[in-house]
């Protein structure tokens, strides 16, 4: 075990900015080695809050699954589709959701339509595939997408097109059993100006109550602009749609980038690529989700001199984080970047952070919030592997991180049972200690002197990784105890 924790003790990762909002990213965990592929990760949580995520192998045409253990990912299990094979695209085509013990996941195939399969046990076996959509002479079904409903089944989104690939339209279908049987489709972007939606982007769900929103890009002739669907009744019909983008990009080829969605409170945010300049650029827009009217929007800033795309959003309870790969970045090649806010979308650009920061190509994030956490995978296209990293929020005004200036002493670490502390402050301070799960694990107060020492007794909690924070006059401290036993 203390072998373990020693090899997972990398440096905590501190995302700031000036005054702003900060999340502690923990380091990167392999998820893939890289032998089984590493196309369009996806991720969703447990009802536990533990991660599972999703990917594809092109080639093969194989989907993947890991699950968290607690301290690891197990090795990779091949999905079983039940003998229907599955296309694999980088950008979309397969899908992963999670409720009430079940975690659903959403594939096409060529000649059968759109399938769904379903695991009881966390994705050690796989039920018999069912069919969401069956396929019709003369058309094609593709980039499926699955949220799960207030009662925890499956709703299921996809293009229906000509087999020219041509003149598609975003389908629904909803199951009512837990996944068992679907519903039958409804043509969800029809209340949206235009016939057609673009050939070949993936769309995004969000869900509150009865209600589901869809969100895609339309694509009237070659207008490849943002659209939102509404269902007030769960999918049965879709009343109303607003155009959210007021970028208005034509595009004669198609992008093969999709939006996603999210509610947060009285808002819908929503956030797309579109490189109606030139240079591909990730845009977000507020939209009153009762009066479906679009009320602001805004165009992220670069970070360096490329483009960005394939943005992801996910919310917590006081902020939202939005995620995208972005080239160009001095020092890198292509790395994933954050903007994150708790005083909503205005305030996105003021705080953006490079949160793999390392040279190569990382690419396709996947965000999700839960258990006090961010969680976000993603593509490393030169090892071929998937990475995992877990980012905490709401750590402010930071003054000092650990391991910066050496100010703040933590030792031993790895640590036992007792562990010194030498605070760069003095005065009255409290001290605490979050698990992975983002609670309150430990918690004392302290009266410190500058430069002296304090120990304190931790051989009542489990072994694991700790952050720690101190709590003072002068502000807040951040650190990490690795808790080796």
């Amino acid at each position: 075990m203390k072998i373990f924790f020693l090899l997972l003790a990398e440096l905590l990762l501190l995302i700031s900015t000036s005054g702003a909002q900060t999340i502690l990213w923990e380091a990167p965990i392999e998820v893939s080695n890289g032998s089984n592929g590493n196309a369009g990760p996806e991720i969703a949580l447990t009802d536990d809050g533990d991660p599972v995520v999703l990917w594809g192998e092109a080639g093969p045409d194989k989907i993947w699954l890991s699950s968290w253990t607690g301290t690891a990912f197990t090795p990779a299990v091949q999905v079983n589709t039940g003998g229907f094979a599955s296309p694999v695209y980088d950008f979309g085509g397969i899908d992963l959701a999670a409720a009430n013990g079940n975690l659903f996941i959403v594939f096409e195939n060529y000649t059968h339509g759109i399938l769904l399969v379903q695991s009881v046990d966390g994705g050690q076996t796989f039920e018999p595939a069912v069919h969401v959509y069956d396929l019709e002479p003369g058309l094609f079904a593709t980039l499926a997408t699955v949220v799960t409903d207030a009662g925890g089944n499956p709703v299921v989104s996809f293009i229906l097109e000509n087999d020219n690939e041509t003149q598609g339209t975003y389908r629904i279908s909803r199951s009512e059993d837990a996944g068992l049987t679907f519903q039958p489709v409804v043509t969800a972007s029809e209340p949206a100006d235009g016939d057609y939606v673009c050939e070949c982007c993936s769309a995004d769900m969000a869900v509150s109550g009865d209600t589901l929103w869809l969100a895609f890009r339309r694509n009237d002739n070659n207008l490849r602009d943002i659209w939102v669907s509404r269902s007030a009744d769960n999918g049965d019909t879709f009343d109303v749609a607003a155009d959210v983008d007021n970028i208005n990009w034509n595009s004669p080829v198609c992008p093969i980038s999709g939006p996603k969605i999210a509610r947060t409170g009285d808002n819908l945010i929503t956030t797309w690529m579109s490189q109606f300049s030139g240079q591909a650029r990730v845009h977000i827009s507020s939209t009153d989700p009762v009066n479906m009217v679009s009320t602001s929007q805004l165009t992220l800033p670069l970070s360096g001199t490329g483009n960005q795309n394939r943005p992801d959003i996910a919310i917590s309870e006081t902020g939202m984080a939005v995620v995208w790969e972005e080239t160009g970045i001095p020092g890198n090649t292509t790395d994933i970047l954050m903007a994150y806010s708790e005083t909503g979308v205005a305030s996105l650009p003021e705080a953006i952070a490079n949160i793999t920061q390392a040279p190569g190509i990382q690419r396709f994030p996947s965000i999700v919030y839960g258990a006090g956490a961010f969680h976000l995978v993603y593509a490393d296209v030169v090892s071929g592997k998937v990475f995992y990293q877990r980012g905490t929020p709401g750590l402010v005004p930071v003054q000092e991180i650990y391991g910066s200036n050496n100010q703040l002493k933590i030792y031993p670490n790895p640590a036992v049972q007792e562990i010194v502390v030498t605070p760069p402050f003095s005065g009255n301070y409290t001290f605490s200690l979050y698990n992975w799960q983002g609670q309150l694990a430990y918690q004392a107060l302290g009266d410190a002197v500058s430069g002296n020492k304090q120990s304190f007794d931790l051989g009542a909690l489990p072994a694991g990784i700790y952050m720690a924070r101190f709590q003072g006059e002068e502000g807040v401290y951040l650190g990490k105890v690795l808790l080796a036993k």
